[in-house]
C-alpha cells in the first residue's frame, strides 16, 4: 500500500529525459520514496534491489530519474531565467568573429545601439574566434569595462567600451516582430516559472498591431504543469487547463484563477515537432479543447505523465544538491483526452520546414474584400491568406502543403469573381493557381462509399495506409494484421525489429510483425487460445469493437471511469445483438457517442471501410483529432 501522498509539500511536474546516474541517495531510502509517490505498484523485484541503479532500471520508466548536484542545477536552471553579468547579448561562431544573434532587453549592449548581425572581432584588443574564449571576455564582475571591437552590419569596425551589469536571461522564451510585422513570433524551450509572464508580456505589448501570435514548441520538452496551465490561461483566460490522475485513480485538477482574462481575443498558432513534450502537450490540450487556436506541424512526443521533483526544498534531510524526480501522475486534457505514447495531433500535419511559412500565412491583412484572398475557417478561428504572398516563391511550398494538410472540417472560401467569398476546396484553389504539385491526401476508389469522409480524415492525419496502386479498397473484408496495421498508424507505437516471434504464425521477416508484436505489447490485442495469432484471418465487428472500447479507456479518461460500470438490463438491451462478451465493450464504445447503429450482424466480419469510420468517431469523439 502507498502511504498518504504529500503533494501539496512538494515542487510543480516537471520532464526530464536524462539517464540514470549514479547516485548519492541511497537505495533504501529512495525504494521509500518511490514506494510514497510512484505512480504504480513497485514490481516484486524491487525489494533485492541493491544499488539505485538497478532500483530505477527494474520501473521501466525513462521520467523516474535520478540527477547528482550539477545534473540537478543545470535541469532546474534549464527550465528557469538565469542571470549573469556581462554585457546582454546571445552570440554564434562566424567567419569573421563572434556573430550577435540576438540584444536583450535592459542591456548594456542594448543601450550601446548593438544589433543583430553585429560581429565581435575583438575584446579588450585580443581577437576571439572561439564561442568559449569570447564568453570568458565578455563576462566579469559588476560596474567593471570592457571594450569590443565590432564590425557593424554597414561595414565599419568601431570599438565600443561597456560597463558589465547583471542581466536576466529569458532561457525560456523570446519574443519578436515577425518579418512581414504581421505576427509576433515567441519561441518557448520550456516552461519555467516566468515563461507565463514573458508570453503575457509579448501579448500586452503586440496584441493591438499584429493579426496574431506563433508559439514555437517545437524543441519545448516541457517543465512545470503550473507554468504549462498559465501560459495556455493567457490565451483562454478562466478554465480548467488539466486533470490529474495518481496510482490509485484519484482525480485533482488545475485551473485559471475565476475571473482572469484571456490576454488576447487573437488565437494562437502554436508550432509542434516530434520534441514537443509534456507540458507543451499539456498546453495544447487545453488550447484544443477551449478553441483557443490551432496546432501546425508534426505529432507530438506522447508524454502523458507528470513527475515531482524532490530534492533539499522538501526532503532536506535526504538530499543536498541533487534530486530524484519520481512519476506521480498521468494527467489528461481538459476535455479528459490523454497525450500519452500518441502525441497531441496538430490542427494540420505538415513537415518542419514549412510549418513556420504557413503560420505567417495565416496572419495575412484582411482587406474587406474576397479579391486576392482565402478565407478559411478553421477550429472555430478565421484566418485570411494573402494570395501573392501564397504564390511567392518562398511561401509556395508551405502554401501548396498547407492546402494538402486541410482536414475536411475545415471551410475554406474564395472570390466569386464579384469581390465576395464563396465555398470552394482546396483541390479547386491548386485547379485555380496552377499548382501542379498539389497532391490531395487521399485514394482514388471511394466515391460509392458512405465512410470516404471517415478514410480521407484518417488519411489527412497519416493514420491510414493502403495499397500500392493508390486504393483503399473500403468494401474488403479486413484481416487481423490489417487491423494491427491501422491501430499502429493511430498509436505510433515503437516498433523495434522482431528477431523472435511470440506467435508461430508471425514470421519476424513479415510486413506485420512489427506492429501486430506492439499492439500485442501493449494489450490491445491478443492471439487465440492455440497460441496462434491468425494474422490472415478477417476480424469481425465486434472483435473491433472489444479493441476499440479498451483503446477508449486509454484515450479517455471519462471512458476509463466508466469500464467498470453495470449498465442496468434496460440500457444492455440495445446490445443484446452482440455476442455476450462484446455487449458490455459495445455499450462502453456507445458511451463514448460512437455510433453502431450500422452493425445489425456484429458477428460479421468487418470491412476496411466500416473499421476505418468506426476508428476516426472514436478519435473524434474523444478529441484524439482537432475539432
Amino acid at each position: 500500500m502507498k502511504k498518504a501522498l504529500r503533494f501539496m509539500a512538494v515542487l510543480a511536474l516537471t520532464i526530464s529525459l536524462l539517464a540514470v546516474p549514479v547516485s548519492a541517495l541511497s537505495v533504501d531510502e529512495a525504494r521509500d520514496l518511490l514506494e510514497e509517490f510512484y505512480i504504480d505498484d513497485l514490481p516484486p523485484e524491487a525489494a533485492q534491489a541493491q544499488t539505485l541503479d538497478e532500483l530505477l532500471s527494474l520501473l521501466n520508466d525513462p521520467y523516474t530519474v535520478y540527477m547528482p548536484e550539477q545534473q540537478h542545477k543545470e535541469f532546474v536552471d534549464g527550465i528557469n531565467d538565469t542571470k549573469l553579468i556581462g554585457i546582454g547579448v546571445s552570440i554564434e561562431v562566424h567567419e569573421k568573429g563572434i556573430f550577435i544573434s540576438s540584444v536583450l532587453d535592459d542591456s548594456p549592449a542594448l543601450d550601446a545601439g548593438l544589433t543583430t548581425g553585429d560581429i565581435i572581432q575583438a575584446v579588450n584588443g585580443t581577437p576571439v574566434t572561439d564561442i568559449e574564449q569570447a564568453r570568458s571576455l565578455l563576462t566579469g564582475e559588476v560596474d567593471t569595462a570592457v571594450t569590443i571591437t565590432v564590425l557593424r552590419t554597414d561595414g565599419t569596425v568601431t570599438d565600443f567600451e561597456l560597463i558589465r551589469r547583471e542581466i536576466t536571461v529569458p532561457t525560456t522564451v523570446q519574443y519578436r516582430l515577425s518579418e512581414d510585422g504581421n505576427a509576433c513570433v515567441i519561441i518557448s524551450t520550456s516552461f519555467g516559472n516566468e515563461t507565463p509572464d514573458h508570453v503575457a508580456d509579448a501579448l500586452k505589448q503586440y496584441d493591438g498591431t499584429v493579426n496574431g501570435f506563433i508559439l514555437d514548441l517545437s524543441t519545448n520538452p516541457g517543465g512545470t504543469s503550473t507554468s504549462g496551465a498559465a501560459t495556455a490561461g493567457c490565451f483562454i483566460g478562466s478554465a480548467t487547463m488539466l486533470h490529474l490522475r495518481d496510482g490509485q485513480d484519484r482525480y485533482s485538477y488545475t485551473f485559471t484563477r475565476p475571473g482572469t482574462p484571456a490576454l488576447t481575443q487573437k488565437g494562437v498558432i502554436a508550432l509542434t515537432g516530434p520534441y514537443s513534450a509534456s507540458s507543451s502537450e499539456l498546453f495544447l490540450g487545453a488550447i484544443r479543447d477551449h478553441c483557443a487556436g490551432i496546432a501546425i506541424g508534426q505529432r507530438t512526443l506522447g508524454k502523458g505523465v507528470a513527475q515531482l521533483l524532490l530534492n533539499e526544498d522538501n526532503y532536506p534531510e535526504l538530499f543536498d544538491g541533487d534530486g530524484l524526480k519520481i512519476t506521480v501522475y498521468r494527467f489528461f486534457s481538459p476535455d479528459g483526452t490523454t497525450n500519452d505514447k500518441i502525441g497531441v495531433m496538430p490542427t494540420l500535419l505538415m513537415s518542419l520546414d514549412n510549418t513556420y511559412y504557413a503560420a505567417l500565412l495565416l496572419c495575412g491583412d484582411y482587406t474587406g474584400s474576397a479579391e486576392g484572398q482565402l478565407k478559411l475557417t478553421l477550429s472555430d478561428q478565421i484566418y485570411f491568406i494573402d494570395l501573392n504572398t501564397a504564390m511567392s516563391e518562398e511561401f509556395r511550398p508551405a502554401f501548396v502543403e498547407l492546402l494538402e494538410a486541410l482536414p475536411l472540417s475545415a471551410q475554406l472560401r474564395c472570390d466569386d469573381g464579384t469581390g465576395k467569398y464563396t465555398d470552394t476546396t482546396p483541390q479547386a484553389v491548386a485547379e485555380m493557381l496552377g499548382l501542379s504539385e498539389y497532391t490531395p491526401r487521399t485514394f482514388s476508389d471511394l466515391g460509392d462509399t458512405p465512410y470516404a469522409d471517415s478514410i480521407n480524415t484518417l488519411t489527412t492525419y497519416g493514420m491510414l495506409g493502403g495499397y500500392g496502386d493508390g486504393t483503399f479498397r473500403p468494401n474488403s473484408h479486413m484481416t487481423r494484421a490489417e487491423f494491427c496495421a491501422m491501430l499502429g498508424n493511430m498509436l505510433d507505437p515503437a516498433t523495434a525489429p522482431v528477431t523472435q516471434s511470440i506467435f508461430p504464425d508471425v514470421s519476424p521477416d513479415s510486413w506485420y510483425a512489427p506492429v501486430v508484436h506492439a499492439m500485442h505489447t501493449d494489450g490491445l490485442l491478443s492471439g487465440y487460445e492455440d497460441g496462434f495469432f491468425r494474422p490472415n484471418d478477417t476480424i469481425s465487428q465486434q472483435e473491433v469493437v472489444s479493441i476499440l472500447a479498451k483503446l477508449s479507456t486509454r484515450l479517455n479518461m471519462y471512458a476509463y471511469n466508466r469500464r467498470n460500470i453495470s449498465p442496468t438490463e434496460e440500457v444492455m438491451v440495445e446490445f443484446t445483438h452482440f455476442s455476450d462478451w462484446a455487449q458490455q465493450p459495445a455499450w462502453l464504445l456507445d458511451s463514448c457517442e460512437v455510433d453502431l447503429s450500422a452493425l445489425t450482424t456484429p458477428q460479421n466480419s468487418i470491412t476496411r471501410g466500416e473499421a476505418a469510420d468506426l476508428l476516426c468517431q472514436l478519435l473524434t469523439r474523444t478529441k484524439v483529432l482537432w475539432p
